[in-house]
């Protein structure tokens, strides 16, 4: 008798998620279709609330979306948000086309931090064949792996050097495929943006910054963030950053 009342519990849920589902998705479509008609037909505004609406309910292609919405703030005039739109492409999937407009509008604007050099192009080999480059690293782990399981099952001695180096390759492999959730990146969003020796507003200024300056950091807290930039670490106030998602 219990097993046919929790059969119709699990009925009942699977009923509700499927009857409901797809009309969520629907409207989301719908959504999506009608900003993407508006953006067509150069209704830039009314599209660019619809967008940052749907970005917000992570329900629509992000890289798609602020490529949109980059050229929005571009008719905008908006350098700020275009930075921001561009640089957020560029944290998800490097191009160096993306990097030559970031470049050139921080040489417009004076900006440090977006120029196209070595690490530029390091960033684009990774994400354009990372899959690849994946791959061919899991070869040797997968093959030392099949090696030791079966000196296991022979009950074969395994050395403890051996078991040290392949977890330590394990580990390199690991962070080499989570790199991007390691790294972020910041623009200075006030007129003046002050770095600092330490986080506190009475210490003493490393570095002064400009409005829409590109820095790196690989932790941010409530007040202050711990950044690099210019080869100097220091920390800035996070209500003067627009963090980079």
């Amino acid at each position: 008798m219990q097993i046919v009342h929790l059969n119709k519990i699990i009925f009942l849920l699977l009923f509700f998620f499927i009857a409901t589902q797809p009309a969520n998705s629907q409207t989301d479509r719908k959504s999506i279709e009608q900003a993407d008609i508006l953006f067509k037909n150069n209704h830039l505004l009314e599209a660019e609330k619809l967008y940052l609406k749907n970005l917000q309910e992570k329900q629509i292609n992000t890289f798609e979306t602020q490529k949109k919405l980059a050229y929005i703030a571009k008719e905008k005039n908006d350098w700020l948000m275009e930075l921001y739109y561009l640089s957020s492409m560029q944290a998800h999937q490097t191009q160096l086309p993306t990097s030559a407009r970031l470049e050139e509008i921080a040489k417009k604007r004076n900006l440090s931090g977006y120029e196209l050099g070595f690490m530029e192009r390091i960033k684009w080999i990774y994400f354009e064949f990372f899959p690849y480059i994946l791959s061919f690293l899991l070869i040797p782990a997968t093959y030392v792996a099949y090696a030791l399981i079966i000196k296991k099952v022979q009950k074969e001695g395994i050395p403890g050097y051996q078991l040290f180096y392949f977890g330590l390759y394990i580990f390199m492999l690991f962070a080499f495929a989570n790199i991007p959730n390691f790294y972020f990146q910041g623009l200075t969003a006030s007129k003046k943006t002050y770095m600092r020796n330490f986080a506190s507003s009475s210490a003493p200024v490393i570095k002064t910054m400009e409005k829409g300056t590109r820095i790196n950091f690989i932790y941010s807290s409530k007040d202050w963030i711990p950044c690099y930039f210019d080869g100097k670490l220091g920390y800035i106030k996070s209500g003067d950053l627009l963090v980079i998602d």
